[in-house]
């Protein structure tokens, strides 16, 4: 579910920058739908790695330790975008930001592969 996950994170961020680049509402409409479904399954194999590793007596502690450091991290790109938007534009910004989500997305297959993570 990890590797489906980032491999559908880069569709889906392709999508919005296909969006601006033709000038259509209709990429960014189905990315949004097509991204929802995908950030779920990446949550769904986080929690199924961290279920699986978690001691059984702490797996309540550990997985909400784990949707709570999730959400807090989800702002930054959010920081990231409005600082970056100052400097330039909207778009400008997000192009910058979902390049960096892909690459990271890459990154993150490659290790993923090595750790033998489905």
């Amino acid at each position: 579910l990890m590797i489906t996950g980032q491999v559908n994170l880069i569709i889906g961020l392709i999508l919005i920058i296909l969006a601006k680049i033709v000038n259509s509402y209709f990429p960014l409409i189905l990315d949004a739908i097509f991204s929802g479904v995908v950030y779920g399954v990446i949550f769904k194999g986080g929690i199924g790695i961290i279920n699986a590793i978690s001691p059984e007596e702490k797996r309540s502690n550990v997985t909400s330790s784990f949707f709570a450091t999730a959400y807090c991290f989800m702002i930054f790109p959010i920081f990231g975008v409005g600082l970056v938007t100052d400097a330039t534009n909207i778009f400008v910004a997000v192009r910058y930001f979902a390049i960096a989500l892909i690459i990271l997305s890459i990154v993150a297959l490659i290790w993923f592969s090595r750790q033998k993570v489905q």
